[in-house]
Formats: C-alpha cells, structure tokens, sequence
C-alpha cells in the first residue's frame, strides 16, 4: 500500500528511545506503596494525571525486567523517629503537614491516633520534583528524582506551589527550561604542551 509522509515532516523531530520522562514541575501523585525503613516513612508515588500519568510504574516495570535489585524512580520519606532528643519535635511537625496534606487532598479521610500505614496507599497528594543530573560514560547524562516537599490540592490550585529545579551533581541549580552548562574539559581532555611551547 502506498503512503504519504506529513507535510512537516522535515520539521519533526524523531522520538528518543522509551517514553519521554517527566521535567521537574509538581505533579498529582498517588501513593503506590508504603514501608517503614530506618524510623522514616517510606513512600513510593506515581503521577496520577496528565501526559506522564503512570510513568514511574512503567519505568519501573522496565528496569526491574533487567535487574530486579533497582529502586522505584519517585522515592519520598517522611522521618517517624519522634524520640529523637535533638530534633524529634521537628520531625512531629513534618509528619503532620503530611498528615495534613492527605486529608486535606483526599475526601472524608482522616489519620487516627493509632493508624495503619496501608491506609496511605492510593492516597493522592502534589508533589514538588526536582532532578539531579549526574554525568555518565559517554556524555551521557543520568537524572534522578527527588521529591523537595508535599503541598494539597488547595495548594497547588492557589499556586503556592514553588517553581522544581535541576540540580547538578555539586548541587548548583538551574531553571527547568534553562538548557545544561557546557562541561569544562578535563585535564585528560586537553593537549599536551611541549617545551618550546611555552614563551618563556
């Protein structure tokens, strides 16, 4: 069968291999698994809406097929260890705005005294992601997710939900739409100088 190619077809540029990944923005999150690992809360999320709905869970299927020992890619923690004498307080007041973003994003639910963690799972809240880029073999460049902070839907619709950032491996910051800086060259990368090089 005959067929034409589009008519912007020299303007279109071809798909990277897998499906596109997320920039850092805030995202409608739900929580897809829960376990508690050295006093902290450990929170599995996944995008819940919008064009990378699912996107984690994807990958994840993908990369645990080659090796089962990876970590899901969206990774939260909130700390538990509320008897820690020099900071336990603070950590009380970071597990309530958590406490509180859930039951304020989720309909008619509600945290008891005595709770079991499951009851978070599927629970929806925004999260604020930021990557961090780490260079690899070949210019490659790998990028790792962060979650800064969870924020309601209240939240987010009164946009009061900060701007994410890209975070380089020595923790330098950039804007998501600024393009990445030009590596320096490496000793390795430049050439030698001979003696009757140098002008003195």
């Amino acid at each position: 069968m005959k067929m034409t190619l589009p008519d912007d077809w020299e303007n279109i540029d071809p798909a990277e291999d897998g499906r596109p990944k997320p920039p850092a923005d805030a995202y409608i999150c739900r929580i897809v698994d829960v376990s508690v690992s050295n006093d902290r809360l450990r929170l599995n999320l996944d995008i819940a809406s919008g064009d990378y709905a699912g996107f984690f869970a994807e990958d994840f299927a993908i990369r645990s097929a080659r090796n089962p020992q990876v970590y899901w890619g969206l990774q939260h923690s909130v700390p538990i260890n509320f008897a820690d004498p020099a900071r336990g307080h603070f950590y009380k007041r970071l597990f309530k705005r958590f406490v509180n973003t859930l039951e304020q994003t989720n309909q008619n639910f509600h945290v008891p005294r005595d709770y079991d963690t499951d009851m978070f799972k599927e629970k929806k809240l925004v999260a604020q992601v930021y990557i961090v880029e780490k260079p690899g073999p070949e210019d490659r460049v790998y990028q790792n997710y962060r979650v800064a902070k969870e924020f309601s839907m209240k939240a987010l619709a009164e946009g009061k939900v900060p701007e994410s950032w890209i975070e380089d491996e020595n923790g330098n910051r950039r804007k998501p739409n600024e393009p990445r800086p030009t590596p320096e060259p490496r000793n390795d990368d430049l050439e030698p100088v001979d003696d009757v090089d140098i002008p003195f």
